[in-house]
């Protein structure tokens, strides 16, 4: 990825640090080559969510399931995370492409 934003708090702040970006790559002559944005997408439950972090000027985003749905047990290891994608899968992103 050309660019990786951290997660700041707020689609708002997400979209001012790549517009921020955006206006220092047309300072320094870069505006026209391509460029890709990655935002952290771990507080996205829903279409509306991913979509703001898109009008906030994100090309990709970044999603650990595991922060969306926590294991029960509180421990985070291969299997719990496996088990948070599946469920993501189908009730994050499978809610999605319906």
């Amino acid at each position: 990825a050309d660019g990786w934003i951290l997660p700041l708090g707020s689609w708002a702040r997400t979209g001012e640090m790549i517009r921020a970006v955006t206006a220092r790559r047309l300072e320094l002559g870069k505006g026209n080559e391509p460029f890709a944005t990655i935002a952290d997408g771990s507080g996205c439950r829903s279409l509306a969510d991913f979509q703001r972090l898109k009008a906030a000027g994100a090309t990709g985003v970044r999603v650990a399931p595991w922060q969306v749905f926590p294991p029960a047990s509180g421990v985070v290891n291969r299997a719990t995370r496996i088990e948070a994608m599946e469920r993501f899968a189908g009730e994050g992103i499978g809610k999605i492409n319906a």
